[in-house]
């Protein structure tokens, strides 16, 4: 899950800045708030490894931002993107078969932050 994010941020960032933290949280600190959220439900008394892939790339469009993990969604404004659609919905079948989750914001030509939590 984590090659492929920080393979697409790298690959959209030209120029900018990509950053990858990780730490362990528990589910009562985690903030909900401007965030897309993808998978199961937050569990306040779990303790998660939480991943962070953040980057200053051309960000995701706001009629993307809902459907970016379903199957076959790509870049179609990018003639050199040479995805297949694939990477972003395995990580969200592999993310909620291990009862973890992902959120993610983005803003156009800003920024695009993508958070893990796995249990």
């Amino acid at each position: 899950m984590i090659n492929n994010i920080l393979s697409n941020s790298l690959k959209h960032t030209l120029g900018g800045v990509v950053k990858m933290n990780a730490r362990v949280i528990r589910g009562c600190q985690i903030n909900s708030h401007n965030y897309v959220h993808v998978g199961c439900e937050v569990n306040k008394n779990t303790l998660y490894l939480y991943f962070e892939v953040s980057d200053s790339g051309k960000g995701i469009p706001p009629e993307k931002l809902n459907i970016i993990f379903d199957e076959k969604v790509t870049d179609d404004t990018d003639d050199n993107w040479d995805g297949t659609g694939m990477g972003l919905s395995i990580c969200k079948y592999i993310c909620t078969k291990i009862e973890g989750f992902i959120k993610y914001t983005s803003v156009v030509n800003q920024y695009t932050n993508f958070n893990f939590y796995i249990p």
